[in-house]
């Protein structure tokens, strides 16, 4: 799923910032370090079901969309997702939060009734 709305009017991280790694670009140094520490865990078996760059529909408990001005879902893309011990774990890489990033984790652990563990330097 496609979210232009969320993906434009949120700036993604500046090209120079971007890192590959295995043929895989990340927004930072920091997000794909954490990505190659999750791909050991998982090779490992402490966690399973590894994901990245997510996209979650914002839709409500009740069923309503959160719509873009086109009306389209609206989608919260977290960085990675797995499962430990049986449970989905949430993702976001972040070396400062910004005030989208909150409100995008503010909207997201309120829909999705969980937390979104946030990894720093």
């Amino acid at each position: 799923m496609v979210c232009p709305y969320w993906s434009s009017h949120f700036k993604k991280a500046p090209r120079d910032y971007r890192v590959t790694l295995d043929g895989i670009t990340h927004a930072s140094k920091l997000q794909a370090k954490h990505w190659q520490e999750l791909q050991f865990l998982e090779r490992c078996g402490k966690i399973k079901n590894l994901r990245r760059e997510v996209n979650m529909p914002l839709v409500l408990p009740d069923g309503t969309s959160i719509l873009t001005p086109t009306g389209k879902i609206m989608c919260c893309r977290v960085d990675h997702v797995y499962e430990e011990n049986g449970v989905t774990v949430y993702e976001e890489s972040k070396s400062f939060m910004t005030d989208a990033a909150r409100i995008k984790i503010a909207v997201f652990e309120a829909i999705y009734k969980t937390k979104v563990r946030v990894v720093r330097k």
